[in-house]
Formats: structure tokens, sequence, C-alpha cells
């Protein structure tokens, strides 16, 4: 089904809002930035955008895998002020693995770019 029709169908089932996969992942392609101009079109709130979870275990990994997943969420932060989103969920590493002084600098600097761009962080 065409993405501004679940949009048109979810706001006629009485929902005020969404939540956003932000991501070209689970079969969405590249135009998933396209669905928040397409939920408010159809009436919707944007209530947040959930952040790719697909390398979140490489988050606190001193790797050019942790890199990317790190580089990932700030993007995620950046396209929230970008598209007025005032949310994003993120999903941290699994409990196999335990944050590190590499980890805790990724999320303060997280923590502080969301701060700056008046963006809420959801971990």
């Amino acid at each position: 089904m065409p993405f501004p029709e679940r949009y048109r169908l979810i706001k006629e089932a009485g929902f005020d809002c969404v939540m956003l996969w932000w991501s070209d992942r689970f079969g969405r392609g590249e135009g998933y930035r396209k669905d928040a101009e397409l939920a408010r079109n159809a009436g919707l709130l944007i209530e947040n955008m959930h952040a790719p979870v697909h390398e979140q275990n490489f988050l606190f990994s001193d790797s050019d895998e942790g890199e990317s997943v790190f580089r990932d969420y700030l993007q995620c932060i950046e396209d929230c002020r970008t598209y007025r989103i005032p949310t994003v969920v993120i999903h941290l590493p699994d409990d196999g693995f335990p944050i590190n002084d590499t980890g805790k600098d990724r999320l303060n600097t997280i923590i502080g770019k969301a701060g700056e761009y008046g963006v809420s962080a959801a971990f």
C-alpha cells in the first residue's frame, strides 16, 4: 500500500500522531525521509523518529562499524531538526556490550547535539 494511503488510513482510524522509521532498511527504500511530509499532509503529528537498530551493538566499539553507527545517530538528530521531529528514539547496545569510555564519549556527543538542536533523545 502506498505510504500516502497508509497515513490517510491511520488518520481516518482516529490516530493523531505517528512514529516514523528512519532508515532505508526493512524494505523502506531511499524515500523514507518523505514520510515526514506525507504524514503531515494526512493531518498527523509526528511523535518521534526511530533510529536504525541494525548496528546498535557497535555504538560503544572503537571500530569502523562503531564510528558508522555513531555518525548515523548524529545524522538522525540533524534530520530531526531539518524535518521538525521532536524526538529521536535510539536503542543502546544489548547487555553483552557494556559501556566503555568510547561509549560514554559518543553518548555525551549525541546528548549534546540533541540539546543544541532542541531535540529529545530517548534511549
